[in-house]
């Protein structure tokens, strides 16, 4: 009997994993500046399809020709999923650029974002639920440069990364995630 049950659970896992969805990854850089919090995200090709149908030749190769008249459907999208607060104040959002790359593990799409400001912010929040439709278990690991420190900081679709609580990590630590209020309170 137990030589059937080991080879069930290899089974029932391999299934499990091959029904998850594990194409929705994104990272991202986010520097707080003199003038404006800079945000470079980044998503796999499969990801960037999933979400916006520009591939229009299908050779999983995306062409300035092929981004440029969506970008500003990607801007829509992303400034509705990305919201920076300073000060209790919403920053608007500017895409600067939007890149296509092959490396050596995968293809990216990087998002260049800029939330510029006047004074600069002595806290700020920033919200990324970029994959929300997609995938209810994104996750974006971010890397949060700010006042000579670096952070790590794990986004989800239900939670938010507050400038004014991040406290030093040990190295290879990510920062706990403040949780998003919930309509119960």
């Amino acid at each position: 009997m137990k030589r059937l049950t080991i080879p069930f659970f290899v089974l029932l896992g391999a299934a499990g994993l091959s029904t998850a969805h594990l194409n929705s990854i994104s990272d991202s850089v986010i520097e707080l500046r003199n003038n404006e919090i800079q945000m470079k995200l980044r998503f796999t090709l499969i990801c960037t399809l999933e979400l916006f149908q520009i591939d229009l030749n299908g050779d999983l190769i995306l062409s300035e020709e092929e981004i440029q008249p969506v970008k500003p459907m990607m801007y829509y999208y992303l400034s509705n999923k990305i919201k920076v607060l300073a000060d209790g104040r919403q920053l608007k959002m500017e895409m600067r650029n939007v890149t296509f790359k092959v490396e050596e593990d995968d293809s990216y799409v990087t998002f260049d974002l800029r939330f510029p400001f006047q004074k600069k912010p002595d806290a700020f929040l920033v919200l990324c639920n970029v994959l929300e439709e997609t995938d209810p278990y994104h996750r974006n690991l971010a890397e949060i440069k700010m006042n000579g420190n670096e952070y790590l900081f794990m986004f989800t679709n239900t939670n938010y990364f507050n400038s004014a609580e991040a406290r030093p990590q040990p190295a290879g630590e990510i920062a706990p995630a403040t949780p998003a209020p919930s309509a119960n309170g």
